[in-house]
């Protein structure tokens, strides 16, 4: 169940945070960094939460409940 809500949220926040960049082309460039990489780390978090074999091969580093819950804390903040 937390697995489901944990890519519900990350598939939230990249829609999101693609929508800012789409709507609001004017922003500073340092939100716009700020944006791309919540789109990146939002998508990441769904592939991760799936537990496909060939995502955490190549992420290794999100095998770990530390690593994945720095990285959620991330994209919740942007």
């Amino acid at each position: 169940m937390l697995s489901r809500v944990t890519q519900f949220a990350g598939g939230l926040s990249s829609l999101m945070n693609m929508l800012m960049l789409f709507m609001f082309s004017t922003m500073p460039t340092p939100e716009l960094i700020l944006r791309c990489y919540g789109v990146v780390f939002g998508v990441l978090i769904v592939l991760v939460e799936l537990e496909l074999p060939f995502v955490l091969s190549h992420a290794a580093f999100m095998d770990s409940r530390v690593a994945r819950g720095l990285c959620i804390a991330f994209v919740v903040r942007f």
